[in-house]
């Protein structure tokens, strides 16, 4: 019997979810706690979660990035009281969509069709859910991001990231925000996209900064760059390919070398 898990902040839902799954299914879990349910899906082991995708200063498919980096053969559902979000979706193989209020029929479908892909390839594969997320919910403004540190996950204010980038030799994204290294599972092309692509620009291929937290600038060799953020001892690099657009997003007027 499939493993499913439930995400849901509002306690109706996932006592709704629970009750008409529950002789479908093997209901491994139900979380009203997102960061709660992301640590457990090691655990639990589930074949698919099904998520809320308005809850408070978050929303499922960033849950669903986190899960997803864990356990990339999950199947997952959202749910949402919003058709508009969900009208473009109905019929993606990739990911599915439920309306609240649930009606049992649709969950049901919902779940043999994702049981039914088992069936064929062994397990689910969801594919392409970043762009699809994006495509989605483009209008959607994230103001939280999970970050983890030392093995546990924190949710942070997007607005406090001062800089992200990846060192050589790692493959996860080192991410600054108020003079403390965190880390996200995401790509850096990927996390700039979703967190900050309106406040943090490129100095580096591999480095992007947020203006307002540089500290202090001085010149390298062959026209590159040095910079200090505030609260961070370490000195970031700026290639001479995004010399100039740094210095004129920091106004700065003097010649630097």
């Amino acid at each position: 019997m499939i493993k499913v898990m439930i995400v849901d902040d509002e306690v109706w839902a996932l006592e709704e979810l629970k009750d008409i799954l529950r002789d479908h299914s093997a209901v491994v879990g139900t979380f009203d706690d997102p960061v709660k349910a992301v640590e457990a899906v090691d655990a639990f082991e589930p074949d698919v979660v099904f998520l809320d995708v308005e809850m408070p200063e978050m929303n499922g498919f960033q849950v669903a990035g986190e899960i997803l980096a864990r356990r990339p053969q999950t199947g997952l559902v959202f749910a949402t009281g919003y058709s508009q979000y969900a009208a473009k979706a109905f019929d993606l193989e990739a990911i599915d969509y439920l309306l609240k209020p649930f009606q049992a029929t649709r969950v049901i479908h919902s779940l043999k069709r994702i049981e039914k892909r088992f069936a064929v390839e062994g397990r689910y594969q969801p594919r392409g859910l970043s762009l699809t997320v994006r495509r989605e919910l483009e209008g959607m403004k994230l103001t939280q991001v999970w970050l983890s540190k030392n093995g546990l996950l924190r949710m942070i204010p997007v607005t406090s990231i001062d800089a992200c980038f990846i060192r050589k030799a790692e493959r996860c994204t080192t991410v600054i925000a108020e003079g403390v290294a965190y880390h996200s599972s995401q790509g850096l092309q990927e996390f700039v996209a979703q967190y900050g692509a309106n406040d943090l620009r490129r100095c580096h291929r591999s480095c992007y900064i947020r203006p307002a937290s540089v500290y202090s600038l001085k010149p390298g060799k062959d026209r590159t760059l040095w910079l200090r953020l505030f609260d961070w001892p370490e000195e970031l690099s700026v290639s001479r390919q995004y010399r100039q657009k740094i210095l004129d997003e920091l106004e700065v007027k003097k010649n630097l070398g």
